[in-house]
């Protein structure tokens, strides 16, 4: 994945009953692989993000 991450332009994250749990998946890849999104900006524009499954995705990805 890392090699593709100078041609990615979005991503988007979809669940269909994670109105709050997409933003957070969205927001956990931004921060692991730096697609260069202000985290602060994001979460002022998601405040309905669930954190658990932020914090479930980068707990996995330190593994």
């Amino acid at each position: 994945m890392q090699t593709h991450l100078p041609k990615v332009e979005a991503i988007l994250v979809h669940c269909s009953k994670g109105i709050n749990r997409s933003p957070a998946v969205a927001m956990a890849l931004n921060d692991l692989f730096g697609f260069g999104c202000d985290p602060d900006v994001l979460v002022k524009q998601h405040p309905e993000a669930t954190h658990r499954p932020y914090d479930i995705l980068i707990q996995e990805a330190k593994k």
